[in-house]
């Protein structure tokens, strides 16, 4: 999220140099492995005069790649860098520095008519990538759906088109390969934004600390001695308005998040009101959780997921200051996809997320048990398929497969306006063979992008986010092929299945193939432990009276 602006800052500064007929240079960060300061797309500006701007690094190689770049201001050819951050027998071209990493950068010459055309998406706030030819250094744009230019045959034009698009949905740059050709695809996307809704005094740190972490940051209240300038400086953007007025023409989508921190109850409830049937990425409520119980309870809601209340995460913090950077870093945990903990305990590099999870939800049968389809069945205000689709959207699938059979056009009109990158439905034609048939038909679907899948069943309604996340997240921690769910001594969904037993839950035809690809790998699996208050489907009528009425004595 920081190389917007440390890109929208370097375009600005070529255009001003490029008017003088000056020259610079630009380092972007390729690929990393292991331990690395900076991730794929941070940048180092160089200009002839030798000044720099950005980085790369935490500080050890800025001086080596200046210095490669001022040669190549002077004549020579664009240049892969590759630095090796071992110990000191594995040293960067004689710099022992110890950091167990490695890093590839690509160097060339600021193109001002490419960094003009980048200029005027970045004002736009228009999502892009920058897809590089490592082997010419030919670039062009990819933008709206169409790639801008051609980098030679139409049919790598296509692939690179294809690839960036993938790239741009998922928030990620990398470098890809095209048969002979290697490309680096630079994306960048507008920050996510913030609204706080209240200007007190402990509005000021956060909208500050979120501003220098990227974010753009909105600060909403109905008083206009609250805000001002002087209180919240540019880039924020202030808006009067009162809670009662509602969240219209905010335009708050998935990738935004929200803290609600007026320090009146009333006025707590009115925002979360308007806020919580919102898809937003972030929702939190400061104060206690007695205060966040009593919102809900006016409200008439049962316990959402998606609310982050108390907000932050556990710091002890003391003071406006502390609890700012608990809410930031708990914000920047949620956009990362990560569960908030000790770099210490992480077994992977500190950077290295991991491919993509898709969601599998199994949501194809008859109900034949339950005598009319339970997926419609409304629990907490929502029916039970659209509990199960937002619990895992929640969670962070992407994409969200939901295998649909019996009365697929009904469910097609429930999830509608969910439809789309996130969340896409699946056909089994085959589905009166059995749900194996459509474990198959979701699995077969999973994009190559995705390293695992997790499968649900539409119909366990206390399978929430939460769940979700941490079977995800210990799944990458342990590294292992499979995560099951384990409730007492029963195993049940959700299944994490890594992408390499994808192969064999297609190739086992007949009942169970999920069932066999656990039993065979069950030594290698890890297992994580839930409450068995937690298991509960819903076969029968008596299966839902008893669920609706835990869910509202909740």
């Amino acid at each position: 999220m920081k190389h917007w602006h440390e890109t929208a800052a370097i375009l600005d500064r070529v255009a001003r140099i490029a008017e003088s007929g000056a020259q610079a240079a630009i380092a972007t960060v390729v690929r990393i492995s292991g331990s690395a300061y900076r991730r794929p797309g941070a940048k180092l500006f160089v200009e002839e005069n030798g000044t720099t701007r950005g980085g790369v690094s935490g500080g050890c190689l800025e001086a080596d790649v200046r210095a490669v770049a001022l040669e190549i201001l002077r004549g020579a050819p664009a240049k892969l860098l590759h630095y090796d951050t071992g110990s000191d027998e594995e040293t960067v071209w004689g710099l022992g520095l110890g950091c167990e990493g490695a890093i590839d950068l690509w160097v060339q010459r600021a193109d001002a008519r490419l960094c003009a055309e980048m200029g005027a998406l970045v004002a736009s706030g228009v999502p892009y990538a920058i897809v590089t030819l490592l082997s010419s250094g030919r670039a062009a744009l990819f933008a709206r759906g169409t790639l801008l230019g051609s980098l030679g045959a139409a049919s790598l034009d296509r692939a690179l088109a294809d690839r960036a698009a993938q790239l741009l949905e998922q928030a990620e740059s990398r470098l890809v390969e095209i048969g002979p050709e290697t490309a680096f695809i630079d994306v960048l996307r507008p920050p996510p934004r913030l609204a706080i809704f209240g200007a007190g005094d402990d509005a000021q740190p956060l909208a500050q600390l979120a501003a220098q972490a990227g974010f753009s940051v909105t600060v909403i209240d109905h008083r206009p001695a609250y805000l001002t300038a002087e209180r919240f400086p540019p880039p924020a953007q202030l808006v009067l308005r009162r809670a009662s007025d509602g969240v219209l023409g905010l335009s708050l989508g998935r990738r935004h998040f929200a803290v609600v921190q007026t320090h009146a109850l009333i006025h707590d409830r009115d925002w979360l009101k308007a806020l919580l049937p919102l898809s937003i990425a972030y929702l939190g409520l400061l104060g206690p959780r007695a205060r966040k119980e009593e919102v809900l309870r006016q409200l008439g809601v049962d316990d959402v997921d998606k609310l982050y209340a108390p907000v932050g995460i556990d710091l002890g913090a003391d003071g406006p200051e502390q609890v700012a950077i608990s809410i930031v870093a708990e914000m920047l945990a949620v956009h990362a996809g990560r569960a908030p903990g000790h770099l210490r305990a992480r077994r992977r590099g500190i950077h290295e997320r991991g491919d993509p999870v898709a969601g599998v939800l199994l949501a194809a049968g008859t109900s034949s048990r339950m005598g009319r389809n339970k997926l419609y069945l409304e629990l907490g205000g929502k029916s039970v398929l659209r509990r199960a689709v937002d619990a895992a959207a929640a969670a962070g699938l992407d994409p969200i497969l939901v295998v649909l059979g019996h009365e697929p056009e009904r469910a097609q009109a429930e999830l509608k306006g969910l439809d789309g990158p996130t969340v896409r439905t699946v056909l089994n034609p085959d589905y009166a063979g059995g749900i194996d048939t459509s474990m198959r038909a979701g699995i077969a679907a999973v994009p190559e992008s995705a390293g695992g899948a997790v499968v649900l069943l539409a119909d366990m309604p206390f399978v929430s986010a939460a769940m979700i996340r941490e079977l995800v997240e210990r799944w990458r921690a342990a590294d292992a092929p499979l995560a099951v769910s384990r409730y007492g001594e029963v195993l049940a969904p959700p299944m994490l299945y890594g992408r390499s037993l994808f192969p064999e839950l297609l190739a086992l035809d007949g009942a169970g193939c999920g069932k066999r690809v656990v039993k065979r790998h069950r030594d290698e699996a890890l297992e994580v432990a839930w409450p068995a208050s937690a298991l509960a489907d819903l076969d029968f009528p008596e299966d839902v009276d008893r669920v609706r009425a835990q869910i509202e004595g909740a």
